[in-house]
């Protein structure tokens, strides 16, 4: 389906209402953003990672980080990191180092069996991103993460977020409550 500014299901849509107002865009994109924390959650299980493993090899997939870089990079506390650290570890998915030049930091980065496991969770979650943009062209598919990637970067939503827990202690509450933290 190619979606133009005059297909009639872009402006049924378009006049969709909830309780008599419009239907809000952060509305579509919670409904959109509990399933996908479901389905994200999902595919993961099977190759053997959480949400917050998968965030921190992600940011350890083109170089090593300090710890410190990385939990800024992740908008999570030392004692946070140091957990998904040890978890990372005893898997052997990732390595610690200490800083040749500055013996009190530590170095992360990725294993080879960490990336082995981070290419498997990307072929998992392409299956998911398939699935959420299943009616679009590719074209469309496109435009629309550009716009989402676009959003994300300007929205301010890295500052509103920092020092703020990681999603996947919400997803309990995400799935069940259809609500992350209430709001």
């Amino acid at each position: 389906m190619t979606v133009g500014a005059s297909d009639p299901e872009v402006e049924e849509a378009c006049e969709q209402t909830a309780g008599g107002s419009h239907v809000a865009a952060a509305s579509l994109l919670a409904k959109l953003g509990r399933w996908s924390v479901r389905q994200f959650t999902g595919a993961l299980k099977p190759v053997g990672l959480k949400p917050r493993h998968f965030g921190t090899l992600l940011e350890l997939r083109e170089h090593p980080l300090s710890q410190r870089a990385l939990g800024d990079a992740l908008g999570v506390d030392a004692t946070q990191l140091v957990g998904f650290l040890n978890e990372l570890e005893a898997e052997q998915l990732i390595y610690r180092r200490r800083d040749p030049l500055d013996r009190r930091r530590h170095i992360v980065e990725i294993s080879c069996l960490g990336r082995e496991r981070l290419e498997a969770a990307d072929r998992a979650l392409a299956d998911v991103d398939a699935r959420l943009l299943t009616g679009l062209e590719p074209e469309e598919q496109k435009r629309f993460v550009a716009l989402l990637r676009f959003v994300a970067d300007h929205g301010g939503f890295d500052e509103e977020c920092a020092g703020k827990p990681p999603i996947e202690p919400c997803l309990a509450a995400a799935v069940e409550d259809e609500a992350c933290g209430g709001g």
